[in-house]
């Protein structure tokens, strides 16, 4: 294993594969019984792949790795680098010997439309003091809450199946952050961006997609449910709440060395806390819920289609106007998951994305 040449053909003469097929080579590790290649793509035509794995001792026998993970299978996000990885020895008991090759063969899929993964969150009826159950519109019933928040990736899908406008672009640009300035409107800001208005790397495709409206993630929820034929929604501000009411961690749990969620490390016990990301990370980086859920702690704020009502009503969002969003974001100064506060339906910044909801 130590002497193993491993590298990723570059000529489609070689093999009898389609000729769709992309080959890249980047880079390679040996990691006892495994080893892994990554990948990237020259392409950016399509937005999935089916990715496979193949070896071979003289460049004509190829054999398909079968214990492989990482980013292979079908519906592989065909942007920014990649990883797979096979285990050698599960497959082949003497291991591999000699001159080896191998090849990632990607065909593009272009019918594949991601299916978001989803957790059940159980229903919940609420109680007085004495224990005595309240009837009212609190109650919540069982439901589907998305695991994770929707990506960059997976919005792109739906860019690219309709060529849909989104609110950003409609309106000239979308909210950005600045040190000096703080939030500001900036023109020919879209979804494609990062919180400061910049175009995001492809590598970045896996973080929460921001600057959309609540418009736009209705319009990606009615266009999900048309592909898949089941009816995706936003969730409600209960349901929201039921969702992180399960052992996520509070304020007082949240420690420079305890790391729960990407939030703005600026006050008390959260100064030095840090999570890795100044703005946006990649979903699933930290620990979830007991439901299994991810990044309802900051990230980005999330869309809930209940009407805001508050006290301290900000002086566009008249009653009956504007819309809930939940959870804090990157910026956040309180870590509590019950933050809230209101936008217009067409309002996007870099700091707002949304979850996919689904009734039980």
């Amino acid at each position: 294993m130590r002497y193993l040449i491993v590298y990723i053909l570059l000529l489609l003469s070689i093999c009898t594969f389609s000729q769709n097929s992309l080959y890249v080579k980047e880079e390679y590790t040996v990691l006892n019984n495994w080893i892994t290649v990554s990948y990237g793509f020259n392409a950016n035509e399509h937005v999935h792949y089916s990715i496979s794995l193949y070896f071979s001792h003289n460049g004509i026998d190829w054999t398909q790795c079968q214990t492989v993970r990482g980013d292979i299978g079908f519906g592989v996000c065909g942007k920014g680098v990649k990883f797979v990885s096979w285990n050698v020895l599960q497959d082949l008991e003497s291991g591999l010997k000699g001159y080896t090759q191998f090849m990632v063969k990607a065909v593009p899929d272009d019918d594949y439309i991601s299916l978001p993964e989803m957790v059940f969150i159980p229903g919940e009826k609420y109680h007085n003091t004495l224990g005595e159950p309240i009837s009212g519109g609190d109650d919540v019933g069982g439901f589907y809450i998305g695991k994770y928040e929707v990506t960059i990736c997976e919005y792109a899908e739906f860019i690219e199946s309709t060529g849909y406008k989104g609110d950003a672009e409609k309106n000239g640009g979308s909210k950005v952050f600045s040190a000096k300035e703080g939030w500001y409107l900036k023109e020919g800001v879209t979804w494609k961006d990062d919180p400061l208005g910049i175009e995001r790397e492809i590598i970045a495709y896996n973080q929460p997609v921001i600057h959309v409206s609540l418009n736009d993630a209705i319009a990606y929820c009615e266009w999900l449910s048309k592909k898949k034929g089941e009816q995706y929604r936003l969730p409600t501000e209960n349901e929201w709440k039921r969702a992180t009411n399960c052992g996520l961690y509070g304020q007082a749990d949240v420690t420079k060395t305890r790391i729960v969620g990407n939030i703005g490390a600026v006050e008390g016990n959260t100064v030095g806390y840090n999570d890795g990301y100044i703005y946006t990370a990649p979903i699933g980086m930290y620990t979830p819920n007991c439901f299994g859920g991810y990044d309802f702690k900051g990230n980005v704020w999330e869309w809930c289609n209940s009407i805001y009502e508050s006290d301290k009503v900000p002086n566009k969002c008249e009653s009956g106007k504007c819309y809930v969003l939940k959870g804090g974001g990157w910026s956040s100064k309180l870590t509590k998951s019950d933050q809230r506060f209101g936008l217009l339906p067409s309002d996007s910044n870099g700091s707002v994305g949304f979850r996919l909801a689904k009734s039980d």
